[in-house]
């Protein structure tokens, strides 16, 4: 039976928690228990270090998950890669220098599989810190030629990711199986309490009788959130008492976004800005907010707008492809390309309520992590199978 080694080196030494480590962790998690059912002798997170894969004895759990007050150190092991074998990378294994031990475990007769998140720093390499869409481009060439199999997280991402293929190595596409699947949507493994100040902050928000517009994700250029907050300045300005939630680790690039966000005026009455939920926390959030606004230039897949779906949280999204992909024809959307449909499109929604479908989201429109996760270990293993066969 084969082995699944999930590499998770970024998620286990970097302290982060956004889109890419819980992704990480939900798959680590729900891997374990249901891979066995499918046919895999053992799973184990592996990371890579010094040049060679080495074993975690487990994946501490992140201090936001609420099932730890310290942090735990990483008890790593050797490890022996056996013929038959599947290293599946599902983290951002770009910041390390990973191809030594990636090409020793294939000529021990690995299984190279990846799980591919986007291609926005290629797209848009100013809106990333210096150097990042070098590496990540460097890191991407060397997948092209060793990869295996490759399951992007949205048929958006795989279309993009076929076309780079063509136009940089046109020989590898046959030789690469390219597959899609959706990123799970459900509970977010939140253990715990939410903190008075955000409870207080929907309970002001309920006594004014005042919508909460809930933006989540890393503070970066790409997520459009100065653009949300002229929009709501207009709205305040006319009279209008919507509260402004913002949810999201400080990113890169935006220290004039983050000094208008501090020294804001509404700051504490109808702007609340939070680096540092936990997970429990932003389930509250999802849970007691009006709506979700996503007004973000890009994304591979948008895992915010799922877990809002999947709560039924209704949502007001940029108009791009991977929105429309994930979120169907039944959501709100809105232009980036003219400036006032954002500001419009909330307008309306404050005064009237209009825009929204009570019928969204339609019923299967959202996985669970524990089926996307099925998903993806059932496609390793056809994929794994049908190349034997062609060899053979």
């Amino acid at each position: 039976m084969t082995r699944l080694l999930i590499e998770c080196s970024r998620t286990a030494t970097s302290g982060l928690h956004t889109g890419i480590q819980r992704f990480v962790r939900r798959t680590l998690h729900e891997a374990t228990a249901i891979a066995g059912a499918l046919g895999y002798r053992e799973v184990m997170p592996v990371i890579i270090d010094d040049g060679h894969l080495q074993r975690l004895c487990a994946l501490p759990a992140h201090p936001k998950e609420g099932t730890q007050s310290a942090a735990i150190p990483l008890q790593r092991a050797p490890l022996t890669i056996d013929e038959g074998d599947i290293v599946l990378l599902i983290d951002a294994a770009w910041y390390l220098d990973a191809w030594p031990a990636l090409l020793a475990a294939k000529q021990a007769g690995a299984t190279l599989a990846f799980v591919w998140h986007d291609l926005i720093p290629l797209h848009y390499p100013a809106l990333f810190p210096e150097g990042l869409s070098q590496r990540f481009s460097q890191y991407l060439d060397q997948v092209i030629a060793h990869a295996d199999h490759v399951i992007c997280v949205s048929d958006t991402v795989r279309q993009q990711l076929s076309a780079h293929i063509r136009q940089r190595a046109p020989e590898r596409l046959d030789a690469i199986t390219l597959d899609t699947n959706h990123p799970g949507a459900d509970m977010l493994m939140a253990e715990g309490s939410c903190r008075d100040s955000v409870q207080e902050m929907f309970a002001q928000a309920e006594a004014a009788s005042a919508p909460v517009l809930l933006a989540v994700g890393t503070i970066e250029p790409r997520k459009g959130l100065g653009l949300l907050l002229d929009a709501c300045e207009k709205r305040w300005a006319d009279g209008a008492a919507p509260i402004l939630c913002i949810v999201g680790s400080k990113g890169w690039r935006v220290e004039a976004l983050i000094a208008r966000l501090e020294q804001h005026a509404e700051l504490g009455r109808r702007l609340f800005i939070w680096h540092d939920l936990s997970d429990a926390e932003l389930d509250w959030c999802y849970r007691h907010a009006s709506c979700l606004v996503y007004p973000s230039l890009a994304e591979g897949f948008g895992l915010p707008i799922a877990e809002a779906g999947w709560r039924g949280l209704p949502v007001l999204l940029s108009d791009t492809p991977i929105h429309r992909e994930v979120a169907g024809s039944l959501a709100c959307y809105f232009s980036l390309s003219q400036p006032h449909h954002l500001d419009d499109t909330l307008r309306h929604y404050l005064e009237r309520r209009s825009g929204i479908n009570p019928a969204w989201p339609e019923a299967g429109r959202f996985t669970s992590w524990r089926e996307s996760t099925r998903a993806l270990l059932s496609a390793l293993r056809k994929n794994v199978r049908d190349q034997h066969e062609r060899v053979v």
